[in-house]
């Protein structure tokens, strides 16, 4: 088979090596963040006050909101408070640990099931009001250069590597 065949050939398997592995580095990638999607809408995102009071859930819901000023008072079952949203605002009756984070115009996620016979939400837990967009445009900054950079070296690798086998100098090693 003439040389130049040869070096075709192995141009062709070097490119489909690298295309191979990048697709996989993507496959990966890709079911890292649908994983962290779906970890975000579970465990983490929260509906407002106004989606909230619009349409109550039966189930656990994590509603985020403002705590109304002057609203916060210790009964015998809880604390209760006023959350507040842009245009709507529920009753809340905490019932966790007490918590230093139940004070007035404070921003929370309070995680509960709400009460039909008392028009209330009762709170098992708070979280504070993730930011989500912060986290994401961060990981993106760090994430995307270093990719690039993997990418951009493993070129100039597979580059140096046909560049040095091409040159007369370099001679296969013998067997013994």
């Amino acid at each position: 088979m003439p040389d130049s065949v040869k070096g075709d050939i192995t141009q062709v398997m070097n490119v489909t090596r690298l295309s191979i592995r990048w697709i996989a580095i993507l496959v990966v990638g890709s079911v890292i963040v649908l994983l962290g999607i779906r970890r975000y809408q579970n465990e983490v995102s929260a509906i407002s006050v106004a989606t909230f009071a619009g349409a109550p859930s039966d189930g656990l819901v994590r509603v985020v909101g403002r705590i109304a000023a002057g609203s916060v008072t210790l009964g015998k079952e809880g604390q209760l408070f006023d959350l507040t949203g842009e245009k709507a605002a529920i009753r809340v009756r905490y019932i966790g640990q007490e918590n230093d984070d139940i004070r007035d115009l404070k921003m929370l996620v309070m995680i509960g099931r709400w009460d039909a016979d008392g028009q209330v939400l009762v709170a098992e837990r708070t979280a504070l009001a993730p930011r989500i967009e912060f986290v994401v445009a961060a990981y993106f900054v760090g994430l995307a250069p270093l990719a690039l950079f993997l990418f951009r070296m493993e070129r100039k690798v597979e580059q140096l590597y046909t560049e040095i086998k091409e040159e007369v100098i370099y001679m296969p090693e013998k067997t013994r």
